[in-house]
């Protein structure tokens, strides 16, 4: 009984952080958001490997479900935006990846303990994307920020080992005067933007049916 319990409640916490996790990133912008999601979530699952009890690790996989409800959201299109259409494909199955590895490693460590460990060992590695990883150049063009999202470009073009676009700045600034002039006007984005329009709608309809089978 406890073991379909803290699943649905882990699973509880991924809903609740996917509706707020976006708030967070356009607020502190993808990079902050998803760093510190990382920390936490690595300390959450080292906290959880020393339980003393079911109700504190209950609330644990609460905590790490919220976690990954925040980098789910943030990650997927943080990611896309630094890599082009041609290969954006091969970054999809990095989920299932992951699910063969771990399913791999509860096979060769069945104990829930050392599971949490190694978990919050693997969180490691990510952390040095901080120093490299920039922040989402879009992200900071809609903030108006468009000295520091040409910085970006400079750097994904040092990285491909391709000229930067001449008027890149100005692209930046339209981005920046767009946003200006929709906060001005009142409107403001909402769940329901990604069904308007059938081009937009059906697209959001297969990708919420292909993750939905993946959470199955």
């Amino acid at each position: 009984m406890l073991n379909p319990l803290v699943t649905s409640v882990q699973m509880g916490g991924v809903f609740v952080e996917a509706l707020l996790g976006r708030q967070y990133a356009d607020v502190l912008g993808r990079k902050w958001t998803y760093f510190v999601c990382l920390v936490l979530q690595s300390g959450f699952n080292l906290v959880a490997a020393f339980s003393v009890n079911w109700q504190m690790f209950k609330v644990l996989r609460f905590l790490i479900g919220m976690m990954i409800g925040s980098l789910l959201v943030v990650s997927y299109p943080y990611l896309r935006e630094f890599v082009g259409r041609k290969w954006r494909p091969l970054a999809i199955p990095v989920w299932l990846t992951g699910v063969c590895a771990f399913a791999l490693s509860r096979w060769l460590r069945p104990d829930w303990s050392h599971q949490h460990i190694t978990l919050a060992a693997l969180h490691l590695r990510f952390f040095t994307g901080w120093f490299f990883v920039p922040e989402s150049m879009r992200w900071l063009a809609v903030k108006g920020r468009t000295d520091e999202a040409e910085k970006v470009v400079d750097q994904m073009s040092r990285y491909n080992k391709r000229g930067k676009p001449t008027n890149t700045l100005q692209l930046l600034k339209q981005v920046a005067e767009e946003e200006q002039k929709l906060r001005a006007s009142g409107s403001k984005y909402t769940y329901l933007d990604i069904y308007r329009g059938w081009s937009v709608c059906w697209k959001s309809l297969i990708m919420q049916f292909e993750w939905q089978k993946s959470l199955l």
